[in-house]
């Protein structure tokens, strides 16, 4: 009878990492799709969220995008989106008010009648 070398474990900590309590990871999306993942303490503000993602994805007018998430409700249907406030630590914000799994959508947040006052040529897109 032949043995194999390696043995699995199947268990709760398999294919699990833990992070300090202080760091976590959060996913940024734009519509369904997701673009970055941002490594954050529990008191980084939405706008340093903002800045990285301007460094990322190269998006120079970030002051015409905002960071929303999905509400907790008892009714799975009805979904109510708020904006995160800038100044304010994002986690706090998401633990109190946010369904999970938590993630935030970049939206645009002041529309603009005429495209071509948008100078940056990735805010057009």
């Amino acid at each position: 009878m032949l043995r194999m070398p390696l043995r699995l474990k199947w268990g709760k900590k398999s294919g699990r990492y833990d992070l300090s309590q202080d760091i976590y990871v959060l996913t940024v999306f734009i519509g369904d799709h997701a673009i970055l993942q941002c490594t954050l303490t529990t008191e980084s503000t939405a706008l340093q969220c903002i800045e990285y993602l301007r460094q990322k994805v190269d998006l120079n007018q970030v002051e015409m995008f905002g960071l929303r998430y999905q509400m907790k409700t008892n009714d799975p249907d009805n979904r109510i989106m708020r904006w995160v406030e800038l100044d304010k630590p994002l986690k706090r914000q998401l633990t109190k008010w946010a369904c999970k799994p938590r993630q935030v959508q970049l939206a645009v947040l002041y529309h603009t009648p005429n495209a071509f006052t948008l100078t940056d040529q990735m805010a057009r897109l």
